[in-house]
């Protein structure tokens, strides 16, 4: 049966399939044939789940299918293994404030290293109602700068939250947070 990743804890899967949600683990067949951690199952992968309807307890992950992209980092420690964030990601949100700190060079690198195929990169720039200048008029430098879709958004008035929230449609998979950085994703 087919399901997609939502969220993982220390080996277990929470994922999405046609039944409603499960929780499943690497099968045995699967972690044997992996040649290092960027072969498990990252949140947002499909892969193909074994279940039994007589069995309690998790579902089995035979397979993960191919990825359409990957969001990833070298894992710390001296091992130098690849440690995938997310994947099939299709649109990422670049997040920072609109304070003293806004730094338009180390945005450009953050796009450079988000630059994903078949993902299409926002960026976020919070707290507008704290920025000294016209929040709209910096979006609007950033958006010809960058040639991203900007938006200012302030969480205290609620300014550019309805037209970012179109950036979210249902249809779309993007590394949102349930409880951590790159832990869940939302379909």
């Amino acid at each position: 049966m087919p399901g997609r990743i939502s969220v993982e804890h220390r080996g277990l899967y929470h994922f999405h399939g046609p039944n409603g949600e499960g929780v499943a683990q690497v099968s045995g067949r699967l972690r044997h044939l992996a040649s290092g951690r960027a072969d498990f199952p990252a949140v947002g992968d499909w892969v193909a789940l074994r279940t039994s309807a007589d069995v309690t307890g998790p579902a089995m992950i035979e397979a993960t299918l191919a990825r359409t992209n990957k969001l990833s980092r070298m894992a710390a420690g001296e091992s130098g293994d690849e440690q995938i964030l997310a994947a099939n990601i299709d649109v990422l949100f670049l997040v920072t404030s609109l304070n003293l700190d806004l730094n338009p060079s180390r945005l450009e690198r953050f796009l450079a290293a988000a630059a994903l195929p078949n993902c299409q990169v926002v960026l976020v720039l919070t707290k507008s109602d704290l920025c000294d200048s016209s929040p709209d008029a910096v979006a609007q430098d950033f958006r010809g700068r960058l040639g991203v879709p900007v938006y200012a958004v302030s969480a205290v008035t609620g300014e550019g939250l309805t037209a970012l929230s179109a950036c979210q449609q249902r249809s779309r998979t993007g590394p949102f947070s349930r409880g951590g950085p790159g832990q869940g994703a939302r379909d």
